[in-house]
């Protein structure tokens, strides 16, 4: 199911094991989503702007067209793109190791 909006709005969903297939063919071990853990989201804050540019207001027939953009837009970026988020990642790992487990600092 897909619904896209304009540039601002833009809502897609892709299939869990699409994307499980793809990060088990990476190179990076694919880690558990801690359930109420939002801000650690690597997919949150680092794929979704290049995916929303990348989509902009296209219209997709079904979930396959969309999959097959997708797909696409990851496959354009470069590797240090993917390094890069990760290294947010780690920072933002750390962080929230560091402030005992809270998602807000006190």
């Amino acid at each position: 199911m897909c619904c896209l909006g304009s540039k601002e709005e833009i809502w897609v969903y892709i299939k869990n094991f699409a994307l499980l297939f793809f990060l088990e063919k990476s190179v990076w071990s694919v880690l558990q989503h801690l359930l109420y853990s939002p801000d650690l989201v690597p997919s949150d804050f680092h794929l979704f702007g290049p995916l929303k540019q990348h989509l902009g207001s296209k219209h997709f027939a079904d979930d396959d067209n969309v999959q097959h953009e997708v797909l696409l837009c990851m496959r354009q970026q470069p590797k240090e793109f993917y390094a890069a988020g990760i290294g947010v990642l780690m920072k933002r790992w750390d962080k929230c190791i560091n402030i005992g487990g809270h998602y807000v600092e006190k």
